[in-house]
């Protein structure tokens, strides 16, 4: 995500994220500073315990 944008939606984020108890969630979100490539932004997750590496694949 770009990082303008994380930004700028930051506050409704944290709202969110509180309400589903995953207060963590937005420091877990890739922004072209951690990562411009797909390597790049799996080892990115894989670092921050991204929860959709749990996730069923959907390809």
């Amino acid at each position: 995500m770009p990082q303008g944008l994380k930004e700028e939606i930051r506050e409704r984020l944290e709202g969110r994220v509180q309400e589903i108890g995953e207060s963590d969630l937005i420091d877990k979100i890739a922004t072209e500073g951690e990562a411009t490539t797909s390597e790049q932004l799996l080892e990115f997750l894989g670092k921050v315990g991204h929860p959709v590496l749990e996730m069923e694949s959907i390809i």
